[in-house]
């Protein structure tokens, strides 16, 4: 069936095979976690964190959610995230408006893709 969350997640250009190696091929807890991640706090609190300007605070949330992100496969979640933590971390902040904005999109389109 073509629906599946793993087709939707592989069309996406997720990395679910490497994902799946890591929760040793359990696909209910893969998608308990799949499922969990969605409703992720941290999303806010990053947004939050650049909207105050607190960006040491950015940094670590921006970092946590670009490791579950990868461990989770959600490579493009992933890419966005590895972009805005890059530039927290070399004190960047000319286009970090524009880089959460792609962090959002990718997150809202994952949260539609698992149904949240």
């Amino acid at each position: 069936m073509k629906n599946s969350i793993f087709e939707i997640l592989e069309d996406w250009n997720c990395d679910i095979d490497t994902a799946m190696d890591r929760f040793l091929n359990n696909e209910e807890l893969f998608l308990s976690c799949l499922k969990t991640f969605s409703r992720d706090p941290e999303f806010a609190k990053l947004n939050d964190a650049v909207r105050t300007e607190s960006y040491e605070e950015a940094f670590e949330y921006a970092h946590n959610l670009k490791g579950v992100s990868g461990n989770l496969g959600l490579t493009p979640l992933y890419q966005s995230l590895v972009t805005i933590v890059e530039s927290l971390r070399s004190k960047n902040y000319q286009n970090i408006h524009m880089e959460l904005s792609d962090v959002n999109e990718q997150f809202s389109l994952y949260q539609t893709f698992i149904g949240e």
